[in-house]
């Protein structure tokens, strides 16, 4: 997989579950494959930047690399791309509340 696939993914899962149930979630690719993973927490409206990359640290190690997203507050969404211990790329998602008719 890589980042822009990844970030595909993190925008499908925002217009599903909405910003306001949208977990941390992270993808580790490494030889054995691509794994996904989700961390079960209590959100907060600040969101979850701080809890998303200390969870992160466990997955993280030279030659690895991981794709990120989280909630960062102001209903957007950081998607990053780690290798090592250093970021290489970051976007943020603007997540606009969903208008009806009767809006």
């Amino acid at each position: 997989m890589n980042f822009e696939e990844y970030v595909s993914i993190v925008k499908d899962s925002v217009c599903e579950t909405g910003y306001e149930c949208f977990l941390p979630s992270l993808c580790h690719s490494g030889e054995a494959g691509d794994k996904m993973a989700v961390l079960q927490t209590e959100l907060s409206e600040g969101g979850e930047e701080v809890l998303a990359r200390k969870w992160a640290e466990e997955f993280a190690g030279p030659g690895e690399s991981i794709f990120m997203a989280y909630r960062c507050g102001q209903r957007k969404v950081s998607v990053i791309e780690i290798f090592g211990f250093n970021v290489l790329r970051k976007t943020t998602i603007a997540v606009e509340p969903y208008a009806t008719e009767n809006d």
